[in-house]
C-alpha cells in the first residue's frame, strides 16, 4: 500500500555503538562533545577534554551534562560542581537543552571554558530542569524539589560515569567534595539541597538567586542562616543585582551580627548592570519583576564563575 501524500517518513533512529542510550536523549541533543576526532568526524565539537550527555532516569534530569576538563585525571575520587540553571528565556526557552545553555551562544555563558581556565580538575555537572525552576511550578525543579534529591542524583550520575566513560573501566568514581551552584530560580534548589544533602558540600555559589518565595512560605535570609548553622564548615558566596540586593544586604548584616563568618556577599555592578531609576515592567517572577533587558542578570555568572572555581580551595 502506497504512503499517502500527507504522510511523511519517520526520522531515522539515531544510533552509535558507543552510546546505547542515544534514543533516550532529546532528539536534537548530542550524546558527546569534544575536540575534533578523526574516528568520529560527525561528533559535535566542544571544549576539551570531553562532555557527556546522559539521560539520567530521575525527574527533571534528561539530559544531564557531565564535563571533564582539560586537566582532569580520571581518578577514583573526584570533586564536583553541581550547577542549576534558572528560568528559561529567549532562545533558551525554545531550545531547552543544556548543551545550548553552556555553549556560549546564550548570554555568553561558558561554564566549561571557565573550568578549563581555572586549571582545576573538577567534574562540572548540570541537569536540564523544567522551564521555571524555583517558581510555584515545583515540578520544574525535578527531583531537586525533594530534600536530599541531590544525593540521589549524584549517586545515579556516578553509575553512568562508571559504565559509559571508558577511563573508569566500569568502576564508578567516588564523590569527594561538592560545590552547589545556581542562578536565579536555581537558588531555591540550592536552599533545599544545602540544608538536606549528606554529601560534603564545601561551598555554595548563588548568582542573583536570593529571591524570596512566598509560594514556599520561604524566608530566604533565615533559610541561609539556618543552612550555615547546619554546615559550619561550608562557605557561602552570593552575587546579587538590584533585584535581589535587599535580601543579600539583609543576610550580610544578620550573618555578621550573629558571628557567622562563612558568608561572602556582593551586590554586583558592571558595564550593563546599571538599571534605569524607573525600569519598564517585564515578566512576573512570583512577587518580583525582572527588567525587560536582563543581560546584567546573567553577568553575575559570566563575570564571577571563573573566579569562584579558581578560588575554591576545596576543589582539586
Amino acid at each position: 500500500m502506497s504512503r499517502s501524500k500527507s504522510q511523511t517518513a519517520p526520522p531515522p533512529v539515531r544510533s552509535d555503538d558507543r552510546f546505547p542510550y542515544l534514543a533516550q536523549l532529546p532528539p536534537k541533543g548530542p550524546p558527546i562533545e569534544g575536540p575534533f576526532d578523526e574516528k568520529y568526524p560527525s561528533q559535535t565539537i566542544g571544549p576539551p577534554t570531553i562532555t557527556y550527555y546522559f539521560p539520567i532516569p530521575l525527574d527533571g534530569c534528561n539530559p544531564t551534562g557531565v564535563f571533564f576538563p582539560q586537566r582532569f585525571g580520571f581518578k577514583g575520587d573526584t570533586d564536583v560542581i553541581l550547577f542549576f540553571h534558572g528560568w528559561k528565556d529567549g532562545e533558551y526557552f525554545n531550545v531547552k537543552t543544556i548543551d545550548y545553555y553552556w555553549s556560549g551562544r546564550f548570554q555568553d555563558i561558558k561554564l566549561r571554558e571557565d573550568v578549563n581556565a581555572s586549571g582545576k580538575s573538577v567534574v562540572l555537572i548540570a541537569p536540564m530542569l523544567g522551564d521555571n525552576p524555583g517558581s510555584i511550578q515545583t515540578a520544574d525543579m525535578g527531583v531537586f524539589r525533594n530534600p536530599g534529591g541531590g544525593d540521589d542524583f549524584l549517586e545515579e550520575v556516578r553509575k553512568w560515569i562508571g559504565k559509559y566513560v571508558p577511563q573508569y573501566k566500569g568502576k564508578a568514581p567516588n564523590v569527594r567534595n561538592v560545590v552547589l551552584a545556581g542562578h536565579s530560580g536555581g537558588g531555591v534548589i540550592l536552599d533545599i539541597q544545602a540544608r538536606s544533602m549528606k554529601a560534603n558540600v564545601c561551598e555554595v555559589w548563588g548568582f542573583d538567586s536570593m529571591y524570596g518565595q512566598s509560594a514556599f512560605h520561604r524566608d530566604v535570609v533565615q533559610d541561609w542562616l539556618d543552612a550555615a548553622r547546619l554546615r559550619p564548615k561550608t562557605k557561602f558566596f552570593f552575587s546579587s543585582t538590584s533585584e535581589t540586593s535587599g535580601n543579600a544586604v539583609d543576610l550580610d548584616k544578620r550573618a555578621k551580627k550573629q558571628g557567622l563568618g562563612m558568608f561572602s556577599i556582593e551586590v554586583f555592578s558592571g558595564s550593563s548592570a546599571s538599571l534605569p531609576k524607573k525600569g519598564a515592567k517585564g515578566s512576573e517572577w512570583n512577587q518580583f519583576t525582572m527588567a525587560v533587558s536582563s543581560s546584567w542578570h546573567y553577568e553575575t555568572i559570566t563575570k564571577n564563575f571563573l573566579n569562584r572555581v579558581k578560588n575554591a580551595n576545596c576543589l582539586s
